[in-house]
């Protein structure tokens, strides 16, 4: 379905003559070197066939049909590699960590945590994800991958759980849960991933302004409205 959609687009921005901004993903790297994940690093496709596998073997085929075209048609077209986009307007309900937590810290639950916590992700402001896609829209060459994510914002998920608990306050704790329990046996964890992201910096002048705790704190607030309204 990723490659067929994607060559839809292909067509219409040929007929057009627009340029492309595909989304890809960050999984596109298998892990990379335990867990940092730079553009110029080989594409891993893990040995075990897992059901969350699908989803980065399709964005990876679509990323290579597509710079392909960019050789042979008048294509212009870039690839951008977002890492664990959060912030205002995320719904835990979509499987996300953040708004999960924070939903339950603000209902006063325990934060449940998957495994034990150990998994390293790097969480980047949705407005920073903004910024860098309309950056890449501008700048970015025609072929190229750019990773968008926040270094600076590397965590363990079991700190973000602290780090939720510490901004929300109130009575919540922490429960370690196997997620396999809750989901079933095909359940997959991410890889660990956080991202290089100094190519972004200098060719597209992209530089993500968000830390950690603005993260959390306008997820919070933005789920917050949603409980008043």
């Amino acid at each position: 379905m990723m490659v067929n959609d994607t060559a839809r687009i292909v067509a219409i921005a040929l007929e057009h003559g627009a340029k492309v901004v595909d989304v890809s993903t960050s999984e596109v790297y298998g892990g990379g070197r335990d867990g940092y994940c730079s553009e110029r690093d080989f594409k891993v496709i893990q040995p075990k066939v897992t059901v969350r596998l699908e989803y980065a073997v399709g964005k990876l085929a679509a990323e290579i049909a597509l710079i392909n075209t960019t050789r042979v048609t008048p294509l212009e077209a870039c690839i951008v590699r977002p890492f664990n986009v959060a912030g205002p307007r995320q719904s835990g309900k979509g499987g996300f960590v953040l708004p999960r937590f924070i939903d339950q810290a603000l209902r006063g639950d325990a934060l449940t945590v998957y495994g034990d916590g150990s998994m390293i992700r790097a969480f980047t402001h949705v407005s920073d994800i903004a910024d860098g896609l309309t950056a890449t829209m501008a700048r970015g060459v025609s072929g190229e991958a750019y990773n968008l994510g926040n270094p600076a914002n590397k965590t363990s998920i079991l700190d973000l759980a602290r780090r939720v608990l510490h901004r929300i306050g109130g009575p919540s704790k922490i429960d370690f849960v196997d997620p396999k329990k809750l989901f079933g046996p095909l359940f997959e964890e991410a890889n660990d991933k956080y991202p290089d992201a100094d190519k972004s910096m200098t060719e597209l002048a992209w530089t993500p302004k968000y830390d950690i705790d603005r993260v959390i704190l306008d997820t919070a607030d933005y789920i917050r409205s949603g409980r008043r309204a």
